[in-house]
């Protein structure tokens, strides 16, 4: 991501974290947390580096079940619903709407299969916005 990108989107390319814009930023997996810290605390904003791509993440829903990020990769979108608790009645009917199936118990869902409908991209977590959720706070890659 250049530099004019990352300040068009509010986060300030030289600095770890930004108190003023509430911007986390990631560069590996070691800088990330726990699935149960980052349910308790969930970032409203945050970038990470995924198969050598910078991921942008802004919060747009925090309910009592679920969070809801927009996530941005170059010029590609991705809409991933985190959900707070796994087993959710929500999760396995967002699961049989987006891939016509149910996995099992994740709690990291994208609003399309676009990058993972086969399993081989799901062997090999070729979607970058839930491969970040995987590598960085420790939850289950979809399917896999």
């Amino acid at each position: 991501m250049s530099r004019t990108d990352m300040r068009r989107l509010g986060v300030s390319p030289t600095v770890e974290e930004s108190e003023e814009q509430n911007w986390v930023h990631f560069s590996r997996p070691s800088d990330g947390m726990r699935m149960s810290e980052f349910i308790s605390k969930p970032p409203e904003n945050f970038t990470a580096r995924i198969h050598g791509l910078e991921v942008v993440f802004n919060q747009l829903d925090n309910e009592p079940e679920y969070l809801v990020y927009l996530c941005k990769c170059k010029h590609m979108y991705q809409v991933v619903y985190v959900f707070k608790q796994p087993g959710t009645k929500l999760a396995a009917d967002l699961q049989q709407t987006v891939y016509g199936t149910y996995f099992g118990d994740y709690q990291v869902i994208p609003l399309s299969n676009r990058l993972s409908s086969i399993q081989h991209a799901r062997d090999v977590k070729v979607d970058w916005a839930l491969a970040v959720f995987t590598e960085y706070f420790d939850f289950p890659y979809i399917g896999s």
